[in-house]
């Protein structure tokens, strides 16, 4: 079923079953990059491979590492710095003179599951992106609000997976297997077309493709082609946009 369900879509075979892990080689970087405590964006540069921190100005060299600089500065700034250790206070030896204690260094932070999430879909968010003409920041932003980019989610209206699709908005886009939308490929190539088709409704405008995506094209029709009074959608609409804004700030893209 999963593989005609691809067909369908258009989907590579082989990307229907991408949900990447972080391989070793990835993790020992990321491990190397933290322990030398330089640069920014550790998190992307290990996942992309890369093995010097951008300059100041300068993008990274994989084009889904730009998309994670969000999460890694958002991950180091929940860290909170360490206290003062008494270590530093000088101790005396026998002789009477002076003697620092060595300082331990603090032991790595685990990543938060969201950035790890983000990471290891960054590369499928890229094809399905490039493939639908759609921002792939557009689309981690989306995936962000909707659930933390979680291919396991579902809410509590039955919508399933990373960008919680209906299964009545799959049905339309040929996916008739509800659980066929927590595959990753699968699940963002019916939003990605489904984001097109809300583009071409309300052009130009997308607060309003996101109340539709959000609220349904009927709800936002009914509503004087606004923002339904819903205080959900309005929410949505709001932390979307807020994300996504942070997202293009921070791979340099002028407002």
């Amino acid at each position: 079923m999963l593989t005609v369900l691809t067909l369908a879509l258009g989907i590579p075979a082989q990307a229907a079953s991408t949900h990447q892990a972080l391989d070793a080689t990835t993790c020992a970087a990321l491990n190397a990059a933290a322990a030398r405590g330089g640069g920014q964006f550790p998190q992307g540069r290990a996942a992309c491979g890369l093995t010097e921190p951008p300059r100041q100005g300068q993008a990274p060299a994989s084009a889904h590492a730009r998309q994670l600089q969000l999460y890694a500065p958002a991950a180091t700034a929940a860290t909170p710095a360490p206290a003062p250790s008494p270590a530093l206070n000088p101790t005396l030896r026998r002789d009477g003179s002076a003697q620092k204690r060595g300082v331990r260094s603090p032991a790595p932070r685990p990543l938060p599951a969201p950035l790890v999430r983000a990471v290891q879909l960054a590369p499928e968010i890229d094809r399905v992106a490039v493939g639908n003409q759609i921002d792939p920041l557009l689309l981690h932003a989306i995936a962000r609000i909707e659930s933390r980019h979680n291919p396991a989610a579902v809410s509590h209206a039955g919508a399933r997976g990373l960008m919680q699709v209906m299964p009545a908005t799959g049905k339309r886009f040929g996916v008739a297997d509800p659980d066929s939308l927590h595959s990753v490929p699968i699940n963002l190539e019916v939003s990605a077309r489904y984001l097109n088709v809300l583009k071409r409704r309300f052009p130009g405008d997308l607060q309003l493709v996101l109340a539709a995506y959000n609220a349904g094209e009927g709800a936002v029709e009914r509503h004087g082609r606004r923002i339904p009074p819903y205080a959900e959608t309005q929410a949505y609409v709001r932390k979307v946009l807020h994300e996504y804004a942070a997202l293009r700030q921070a791979a340099g893209v002028r407002p």
